[in-house]
């Protein structure tokens, strides 16, 4: 009698890092990223930027993903 087949495992989620790492340009800090248990925040506080950001978010976020993508992880 065989016995039956074992699921597949699941891709392991990195573990969640304690506090958030600081996010900079030209050495002004613009906001933070936190890794947590169910993805990352990127928290940018609140400016132009940010609504810039928010408005742009689909167009970014695909962005992103195809430069991740491109470089092999996908």
């Amino acid at each position: 009698m065989t016995a039956p087949p074992l699921p597949a495992p699941k891709r392991a989620a990195p573990a969640a890092k304690a506090g958030p790492k600081p996010l900079s340009v030209d050495g002004t800090r613009i906001g933070s990223l936190r890794r947590t248990p169910k993805g990352v925040s990127i928290d940018l506080g609140d400016g132009a930027f940010a609504d810039w950001v928010e408005a742009e978010a689909p167009g970014l976020v695909k962005e992103l993903h195809a430069r991740w993508k491109a470089h092999g992880e996908g």
